[in-house]
């Protein structure tokens, strides 16, 4: 996963220009957020949220809080 996500980011570098993630939070979503922090500018990436409380959801939000990306809260349909 993380040699796809190196790969990705070097061949894709100079095109992208904002990155919106969904599922940062999640298991993935944080490990992948930490590698996409450290290539491009924290002004182009945008993080939808959840409306959620659970716990995986808190902890998720801190790492990015600590990690100071933008984040935008969604309501999802139930």
């Amino acid at each position: 996963m993380k040699l796809y996500i190196k790969l990705f980011l070097k061949n894709n570098f100079n095109r992208l220009q904002n990155i919106i993630i969904t599922g940062a939070t999640g298991f993935i979503g944080r490990r992948l957020i930490k590698e996409i922090v450290k290539k491009y500018p924290l002004e182009n990436i945008l993080c939808l949220i959840r409306d959620q409380t659970d716990e995986l959801e808190l902890s998720g939000r801190k790492i990015l809080e600590e990690l100071n990306v933008q984040t935008k809260e969604i309501d999802l349909p139930s």
